[in-house]
């Protein structure tokens, strides 16, 4: 119904019951419910989530549609969304590597720097280190985050030992170990690191 037939209804409420008066006039002083569908309403957070938690390899294509059409209003709270689904999926790491394609130069680059950063669950690291293993494939990004990893000194490599590790496991699985130095490994095999470092640093010899 629209604005002007409700407005000549109001001014004939001789004629209409109480009950469609009252919400008539409810309708007339709430202008909410004539309000347009806006862009905070389509390109929402939850909707955002919900793509990236429900994208599988059965549904990408259509779901990557609608995560393309964010982009023109993307924003930084996209970006921590983004990262927050990174720490804690890992069935979907290649598609969410595609995904990068469509975001702006700038927002890679903050998120990686994000990922790059983080240095406190081991089973989260784990997961950023495969993340960005095949990210660097991917996008030939092997120079730019292995100089990062290299300028953090040894105090931040043990406590980001799993991360590292698991990116150079990826590496040497898909054909790259050449991008790992012998003072690179030997680094990781003279620390005291944590059980689960431990373990992987084992998985990787195995591949070396």
């Amino acid at each position: 119904m629209s604005l002007n037939i409700v407005k000549q209804y109001s001014n004939y409420k001789e004629n209409i019951p109480d009950d469609i008066i009252n919400i008539l006039n409810n309708i007339l002083s709430n202008k909410n419910g004539f309000k347009k569908k806006t862009d905070n309403d389509t390109f929402s957070k939850s909707k955002l989530i919900n793509i990236l938690n429900t994208i599988s390899n059965k549904n990408k294509d259509s779901l990557i549609e609608e995560f393309k059409n964010y982009i023109k209003y993307w924003k930084q709270e996209y970006n921590d969304i983004l990262i927050k689904v990174i720490y804690s999926q890992n069935l979907y790491t290649d598609i969410y590597i595609e995904l990068f394609q469509f975001l702006y130069e700038e927002d890679k680059n903050s998120i990686i720097q994000n990922l790059l950063q983080y240095s406190q669950d081991t089973n989260t690291q784990k997961t950023i280190g495969c993340f960005l293993g095949e990210f660097m494939i991917k996008y030939n990004k092997f120079k730019y985050i292995i100089d990062i990893i290299n300028n953090f000194d040894n105090d931040t490599k043990n406590k980001q030992s799993s991360k590292i590790i698991s990116i150079y496991i990826i590496l040497c699985k898909k054909g790259y170990k050449h991008y790992i130095t012998n003072d690179d490994f030997n680094t990781f095999s003279n620390m005291k690191l944590s059980t689960s470092s431990t373990l992987l640093l084992y998985d990787l010899e195995d591949i070396y």
